[in-house]
């Protein structure tokens, strides 16, 4: 006349009566049990005696990564090994994760038997909660041939789609020190990798600058739950840039929407806001790079303004944080002696709490370690650091469980910068934060070709429906740019 239930759900009995074995459930899943002896409001209805309702471990239990691990050895006096099983538990945290998602690992194991049992058994599990934790994460190629491409999203249905920045064309005056063509795209991306990446808006304005050379315009592609694509498109300083370049140029530093038949629509003009409102008070300077797209709103980050930005469907748009500037070691300066750097916000996705968690880049001289990522409410206000200690942040994704992805474009400045190839130095790095406050992990960082992917100057990140992180790669080349797949356990 008892029921027992595992987090609130009613469990099958395994035979054909109204008892329950608990044996039957592994010790460590469950984190504790209450005893209920009278009906509540909160509990299921339905039995006459008492309710138990075991509990599993859940993210917010606790703050930060925990692992639980269990040892069991069987000792035969007719041998000198020992044979035994050990099985650990990790529990991930991160700001309004919201969901459990506990990973089980388990590891047969032999030991010989010495006169401290005691000692090899502590010997044995000092390794075991790093085990359970690093795998290696494996990275292959699913798509290439790509434009200097940027942000990457994933839609409903599942497939991937890439914002390619273009390499600029013909018309070589209008912008000083820079070529301006219709070269951009957006181009959907099979994550199998098994059809080919097909571009399904063609002719999006592209500025190609500098040595080597770096192309502005489509910089990011979002969908929201409902299906609808967008793209931001940047500029690169103020609406003169623009102006210049006349009605091709137009739809430069705005948010678009993609109508099919290669067609578009301004959403919202960014670079115009920061024309108006210049919330820093510096110099005007747009480039919207990032953004995230919600049923009613997005929120872009304008890498040029260090602001967010909040933009409506009915075009109007408003501030939702500035983002300061810090002061960094001057890297061709004695020891002590700084120099300021600006923000730089390129990245924004909304976190499992309504907040958002933005990504920045850290302007010149790109010092290590000195990128954050930051988290803003999410009506607006004063942001605040949830994680730090990185380098140059191109990008961030939650995945389902809650727990914060971060791209870095490189590991750094080149020193000396020099001429080509770019300032910036390889590879770039995909990060996992699992609580604000906690300290990075590395998920992938393999700089040696001959061992794998190199993730060279990495533009956008996704995570994917098969939990799979989904990378942009070669990010400044002219037609070599790559979508990688990033497994992971």
């Amino acid at each position: 006349y008892n029921i027992v239930t595992l987090n609130n759900r009613i469990l099958a009995t395994d035979d054909d009566g109204r008892d329950l074995a608990f044996d039957v459930f592994p010790a460590d899943l469950i984190s504790g049990a209450d005893v209920l002896k009278s009906a509540q409001a909160s509990a299921v209805e339905g039995s006459i005696g008492g309710t138990v309702n075991m509990r599993t471990a859940r993210p917010f239990d606790q703050r930060g990564l925990h692992a639980a691990v269990r040892a069991e050895a069987n000792d035969n006096d007719m041998s000198r090994l020992m044979n035994g099983k050990l099985t650990g538990r990790r529990v991930p945290d991160a700001a309004g994760a919201g969901r459990t998602h506990t990973r089980m690992e388990e590891k047969n194991m032999s030991w010989w038997r010495t006169k401290s049992t005691l000692g090899t058994l502590c010997a044995v599990l000092a390794p075991v909660v790093p085990q359970l934790e690093a795998r290696a994460a494996t990275a292959t190629v699913i798509a290439s041939g790509l434009v200097n491409p940027k942000g990457i999203d994933q839609s409903p249905s599942g497939a991937l789609y890439v914002a390619e920045a273009g390499n600029g064309g013909s018309d070589c005056t209008s912008v000083a020190g820079a070529c301006f063509g219709l070269s951009g795209a957006v181009t959907k991306i099979d994550p199998t990798g098994v059809q080919p990446p097909e571009r399904i808006v063609t002719g999006l304005p592209s500025i190609y600058s500098g040595s080597p050379r770096v192309a502005v315009g489509a910089n990011d592609v979002s969908f929201s739950r409902y299906g609808a694509p967008t793209i931001i498109m940047g500029l690169g300083g103020d609406l003169s840039v623009r102006e210049k370049l006349g009605a091709n140029g137009a739809n430069l530093g705005k948010l678009l929407r993609i109508l099919g038949g290669n067609r578009t629509m301004v959403v919202a003009d960014i670079s115009a806001f920061e024309q108006s409102n210049n919330p820093d008070g510096g110099a005007i300077d747009s480039n919207p790079y990032g953004f995230e797209a919600q049923p009613s709103e997005w929120a872009v980050t304008d890498a040029g303004a260090n602001t967010l930005v909040r933009a409506r469907p009915n075009g109007k748009t408003s501030l939702l944080a500035l983002f300061p500037p810090q002061m960094v070691q001057n890297p061709f300066a004695p020891p002590g002696v700084k120099m300021p750097a600006q923000a730089v916000p390129t990245s924004v996705t909304r976190g499992p709490d309504g907040y958002w968690y933005v990504g920045t880049l850290t302007g010149f001289p790109f010092a290590t370690g000195a990128a954050s990522v930051w988290r803003v409410p999410p009506e607006g206000g004063t942001p605040e650091i949830c994680a730090s200690g990185f380098t140059t942040i191109v990008d961030v994704a939650f995945d389902p469980y809650g727990e914060l992805y971060v791209l870095e474009i490189s590991s750094g400045l080149r020193m000396p910068p020099g001429p080509p190839p770019p300032p910036l130095k390889t590879p770039g790095k995909l990060k996992r934060v699992d609580a604000c406050g906690a300290a990075p992990v590395t998920v992938y960082d393999n700089a040696d070709p001959t061992k794998g992917v190199v993730l060279e100057y990495p533009g956008g990140v996704v995570i994917g429906l098969d939990g799979a992180a989904y990378v942009t790669n070669k990010t400044v080349s002219s037609g070599g740019g790559e979508v990688v797949k990033i497994a992971m356990d």
